[in-house]
């Protein structure tokens, strides 16, 4: 079962943190959110195709929504580049 965020407060913090006024740094690609919360891109994949993420693909690069994996994974995993 996902991990749920701990908290709204902390939710906030991170997008506050990390996506700051720039739209460009609301979304990550398949690749970088697999690193990020250290997820198999193929299991990214299925959350995607499941509907659980919200992400459109950009010719041949999957654009992910980072509001929805935090929702689904909380934020990053520590350790992870942010």
């Amino acid at each position: 079962m996902p991990k749920r965020p701990r908290s709204q407060r902390e939710i906030n913090a991170y997008r506050r943190s990390y996506a700051g006024e720039d739209y460009l740094y609301t979304v990550v690609t398949l690749t970088e959110a697999a690193r990020r919360w250290k997820r198999h891109p193929m299991t990214i994949r299925r959350h995607i195709d499941s509907g659980r993420l919200c992400a459109r693909k950009s010719d041949h690069i999957w654009l992910i929504s980072v509001d929805s994996l935090i929702e689904l994974w909380g934020g990053p995993k520590v350790g992870s580049l942010v």
